[in-house]
């Protein structure tokens, strides 16, 4: 086992070790790795954990994307706080 990060975390998404690489991009607070999560997580039907990827990168796109796909109201409304707040200045 390697004790690069980096290289751990290539290779749980290579595993398709989705736990694995959002333990790793938790320990390093990576937005770009949850992003990447997110998206792994989207394709193998793990929509909860791909919410919660896309909640932690704040990335907007794929939250209006992922909410909006599934007639999910309650959560277009928690991103429309959710920009407010981080739009606010």
């Amino acid at each position: 086992m390697t004790p690069d990060k980096d290289h751990k975390f290539d290779l749980a998404m290579s595993l398709n070790r989705i736990e694995d690489a959002f333990i790793i991009a938790e320990e390093q607070e990576s937005s770009e790795k949850w992003k990447k999560v997110g998206d792994i997580s989207l394709v193998n039907g793990n929509f909860q954990l791909a919410e919660k990827c896309f909640l932690k990168s704040q990335d907007f796109n794929s939250l209006l994307l992922f909410y909006s796909s599934y007639g999910d109201f309650n959560g277009l409304s928690r991103l429309v706080e959710l920009a407010e707040k981080e739009w606010q200045v």
